[in-house]
């Protein structure tokens, strides 16, 4: 997954995230402002964040493999990884290469 694609997905879920808590489903209210301000940035600004946190921070964070953690769709500094591997013994670590 590219930061590009990464960065779509995080807006889908915030939408997602936004619909629900309007249905009443339960989010918490941090929940629902990490989407809101996933809505409110732009793609460019939303990719320039993600792409901080991959420079910054190693492991699953600037990984090409890591995808929005299911439990917390909008948190961006927590992912899960699409090859299902734990961080700790994880050999199949990629680099996004537009970092």
């Amino acid at each position: 997954m590219s930061v590009k694609e990464l960065a779509r997905k995080y807006k889908e879920n915030a939408l997602e995230v936004l619909r629900k808590y309007r249905e009443g489903k339960g989010y918490r209210l941090s929940e629902v402002r990490a989407a809101l301000e996933i809505i409110m940035m732009s793609e460019e600004e939303l990719i320039n964040e993600l792409k901080v946190l991959a420079r910054d921070v190693s492991g699953c964070l600037s990984c090409k493999h890591s995808v929005p953690h299911p439990k917390y769709p909008v948190y961006l500094a927590v992912r899960a990884c699409k090859l299902k591997k734990k961080q700790e013994r994880c050999k199949s670590y990629e680099r996004y290469e537009d970092c």
